[in-house]
């Protein structure tokens, strides 16, 4: 998490971002979906404030076990990349056969 979203988190706060109506929008609603996705409590947050790592990897966890809790077992694949397509495509009940092999690759990381 530290190296996705996380990081970017709070330099919207600040100029230039914080200039730009698109990014005050967008700090906006942060909280919104912070607190909806769990990672803070409701009414905790002001728009400027971040969340620390330790919040974010607690929300998701939480969100992770909410949609599990809340999905059919049937309609449901918890799935990593690690796995590759083939638990994907049987999910989906796509043939082996027309199962990719591999993951689209854009960048080195």
């Amino acid at each position: 998490a530290s190296e996705t979203i996380f990081k970017t988190a709070g330099i919207f706060v600040r100029p230039p971002f914080s200039l730009m109506p698109f990014f005050q929008a967008f700090v906006r609603m942060c909280p919104v979906l912070w607190e909806a996705t769990g990672i803070a409590p409701r009414g905790t947050l002001k728009p400027e404030a971040t969340p620390t790592l330790e919040d974010m990897a607690r929300g998701y966890e939480s969100w992770v076990m909410s949609v599990g809790l809340a999905a059919p077992p049937d309609r449901l694949l918890v799935h990593s990349y690690k796995d590759g397509f083939p638990p994907l495509c049987d999910f989906l009940g796509v043939p082996p056969v027309d199962c990719p092999d591999t993951y689209p690759n854009v960048n080195d990381k």
